[in-house]
């Protein structure tokens, strides 16, 4: 009886996704952590509390401009055409608004006299692009039935983080997290293709 349960659940293609999931996930939880260290390494604890400041500022903002889209993405799922003018024209809107809180998190840091200015990037407002990019991407990934690949939009760029941060190829912190996200964006984009 339990031989058959067990058997029917591992009969489902959605289990080996789901199971893919968990694994990518983890590693990307997992290989975050050591990246956090190398970056107190190589930039100093300074860069890292920054960080968490823009990580956490691009959290809380991203919950405004992409409120309602996984859902009507998934909802759109049946119309290929609306569901391919939702993609774009609600990207179009995240993408400003990135832009828009990226620009309003380095003003921002900069009128806070704690912080040392040497150390904000320019780079904040790409990085909440390319983010917002690739999490538009995912919901439209997860809405056309792919989320592997949705997930790994995700996974793919700590790896590239951890090897960039390692060697410490760039001195700005955004700018080689940026890079690690495009790389991802890209390469997937040619798995797409």
């Amino acid at each position: 009886m339990i031989v058959n349960f067990f058997k029917k659940i591992l009969e489902k293609k959605e289990t080996y996704q789901s199971f893919i999931i968990m694994i990518l996930t983890f590693s990307t939880s997992f290989i975050g952590i050591f990246n956090q260290k190398i970056i107190i390494q190589n930039y100093g604890d300074k860069a890292l509390e920054i960080y968490f400041l823009v990580l956490s500022w691009f959290l809380l903002t991203s919950s405004i401009f992409k409120l309602g889209s996984k859902s009507t993405f998934v909802t759109l799922r049946n119309n290929p055409k609306n569901q391919i003018n939702y993609f774009f024209s609600s990207s179009i809107v995240g993408v400003l608004s990135a832009l828009l809180f990226g620009v309003i998190t380095i003003v921002g840091l900069n009128y806070n006299n704690s912080i040392n200015t040497n150390e904000i990037s320019f780079f904040i407002p790409p990085f909440f692009l390319i983010q917002t990019v690739n999490l538009y991407l995912s919901f439209y990934m997860l809405s056309i039935k792919k989320p592997i690949i949705a997930t790994a939009l995700s996974f793919l760029s700590s790896p590239i983080a951890f090897l960039l941060l390692y060697f410490n190829f760039f001195n700005d912190l955004f700018f080689t997290l940026f890079l690690s996200y495009f790389f991802s964006f890209s390469f997937l984009i040619l798995i797409i293709l």
